[in-house]
């Protein structure tokens, strides 16, 4: 066992051999951020080795690369792929107030969890022409024909296995593949029919009561992303960011 001093915390730790950095400091219960779940996936874990950086493991590929991406120092390490064969000195560059409060919040709720890399099916929808039709008709009319619209695609969505994961105005968009990873594309290409056949049938309503009807345009996307909880106190969402 190794001793490892940890700034700006001021922390007098230990680290065992074999063991990765992150693992020792969220071990003696530092909240040390690390958005990805110490996957290499991200920077937020990195400390800057101020002692022992010869002691320190070379980089994994996956810490090579995202270095080699963010323009980072030799002594700029990732905590979550860093193990050590001597003591260490260290300094966290991510550590105030805000950093300390989202990372015990994701540490309390791993249902909440910032971000975890997944194979998914985004699907996005929204009205063409919506913009005419909100201006032919009374606002409160279009509050109420929206909600009629979402009603109908959120039963479209549910069935199919999908989470809406926003609403951005008349758009939608819908995530497939967090339960079932395995028939994601062939969900939402059903959802997406589905969805279609619905919008025919309120054009129905749309006609008798406004005389216009409705188009709406589809998007398909499948690929890897992260799929994490964004936001504020009081309101987080689920979103997904695609990985280039």
């Amino acid at each position: 066992m190794f001793p490892l001093h940890l700034l700006p915390d001021n922390g007098n730790l230990n680290i065992t051999p074999g063991e990765t950095i992150l693992a020792a400091t969220l071990r003696q219960h530092v909240p040390h951020v690390h958005a990805c779940g110490g996957r290499a996936q991200c920077s937020t874990c990195r400390v800057h080795v101020l002692e022992g950086l010869a002691h320190c493991s070379p980089r994994t590929a996956d810490e090579q690369a995202l270095a080699d991406r963010l323009h980072l120092p030799a002594s700029v390490r990732l905590a979550c792929q860093t193990t050590t064969a001597g003591p260490l000195r260290l300094r966290r560059p991510l550590l105030d107030a805000l950093d300390i409060e989202l990372t015990r919040h994701t540490l309390t709720h791993p249902d909440q969890q910032e971000g975890t890399q997944r194979q998914v099916a985004v699907l996005f929808s929204d009205i063409e022409e919506y913009t005419s039709f909100a201006d032919a008709v009374p606002p409160f009319d279009v509050v109420h024909v929206l909600n009629r619209y979402f009603e109908l695609m959120g039963e479209v969505v549910r069935a199919h296995h999908g989470h809406i994961s926003d609403y951005i105005g008349d758009g939608l968009m819908v995530v497939f593949g967090l339960k079932q990873p395995a028939t994601a594309v062939t969900d939402a290409l059903a959802a997406g029919q589905a969805m279609m056949q619905q919008v025919s049938l309120l054009n129905d309503y749309l006609e008798q009561m406004y005389g216009r009807s409705f188009r709406v345009r589809l998007g398909l996307h499948y690929g890897p992303a992260v799929v994490g909880h964004i936001g504020g106190r009081g309101f987080r969402k689920l979103a997904t960011i695609g990985i280039p």
